[in-house]
């Protein structure tokens, strides 16, 4: 799991409108990105409860996109806040399949 030290705050994230954010659409994620300023990432996953009814499958998912971006070392990047927007068709993907294509999305960023 990804410590907590490289989460997103969310819902302060939303309710700032003035940065300018930059966002990119893969096959199976939405991906936004906003100058932080600091020497480190910060990493918010949102899955709604429209996308997965259950909250078993909302956390799981979260999990998993979590510990792939632990793995991958994406946090070490500096100055970057970084919003992962699950879609539906993320709901059935394995583990591997989901390890594969965030690092490639968010290289695009």
């Amino acid at each position: 799991m990804l410590q907590k030290f490289f989460r997103l705050p969310i819902q302060e994230w939303m309710k700032d409108k003035k940065s300018k954010t930059i966002a990119i659409k893969g096959n199976f994620f939405i991906v936004r990105k906003r100058e932080n300023g600091k020497n480190f990432s910060r990493f918010g996953v949102l899955a709604s409860a429209k996308v997965f009814r259950g909250a078993v499958k909302r956390n799981r998912i979260k999990r998993k996109i979590f510990e792939a971006i632990r793995v991958s070392g994406l946090c070490q990047i500096p100055g970057k806040d970084i919003l992962i927007s699950v879609l539906p068709v993320a709901a059935g993907l394995p583990e591997e399949k989901i390890m594969e294509s965030l690092p490639i999305i968010l290289e695009k960023i």
